[in-house]
């Protein structure tokens, strides 16, 4: 397996920390999503879903839209 110099000189810093930020954001609302759970917290859980969506199961993503309990609250 060869590695590729350029392909590798060709990444700048800039494109590092923005893989850093989008990592770290995304760790931030896992962690939020498990402590809302933890604590039973429905505000949070409901910001979160409103937020993040496509975070939380295709299964309950389906039954909310069926029953539009979460659509049609408003923050």
């Amino acid at each position: 397996m060869e590695l590729n110099l350029e392909a590798l000189h060709s990444i700048t810093l800039e494109d590092v920390l923005k893989n850093v930020q989008y990592e770290n954001m995304r760790l931030i609302k896992d962690k939020a999503m498990m402590q809302a759970q933890l604590d039973k917290d429905e505000e949070l859980l409901k910001i979160l879903f409103n937020k993040f969506p496509d975070a939380f199961p295709e299964s309950l993503r389906k039954e909310d839209d069926d029953n539009g309990s979460r659509n049609s609250q408003d923050d």
